[in-house]
């Protein structure tokens, strides 16, 4: 039996220190060219046990050349408990067709210094 499709085009674990700065990147390719993601929406979720725990949609912004652009500012980083947590990264083109860029772990760490 073959299998058709993917749950995701990348997989990846994703190690996060809650309340740091996290950045990341992507590339979206199709037979080796990058897509233009110009116009493109992007969403990227955290899920604990099956419930979506964050939205981290203003965390992505995508390019021209494929580029999808993870920043995730402290103010949000701090608002994920230590733990172990699925996300997702979802792309929808401008005909509202979606397509699922990465999934995977995110490990969330605790935090242990702090100057302030």
């Amino acid at each position: 039996m073959e299998t058709i499709g993917t749950d995701a085009l990348i997989k990846a674990k994703l190690i996060i220190v809650s309340g740091i700065t996290f950045r990341c990147s992507f590339t979206y390719k199709q037979d080796g060219t990058p897509v233009d993601l110009t116009g493109w929406d992007a969403y990227m979720d955290f899920f604990k046990n099956g419930e979506k725990v964050l939205d981290a949609d203003e965390c992505v912004a995508t390019g021209s050349q494929g580029s999808v652009q993870v920043h995730i500012p402290p103010s949000v980083t701090s608002q994920l408990e230590e733990g172990i947590y699925d996300y997702d990264i979802v792309l929808e083109d401008t005909n509202h067709d979606n397509v699922r860029l990465v999934l995977g772990k995110a490990l969330v760490k605790k935090r242990y210094s702090y100057d302030g």
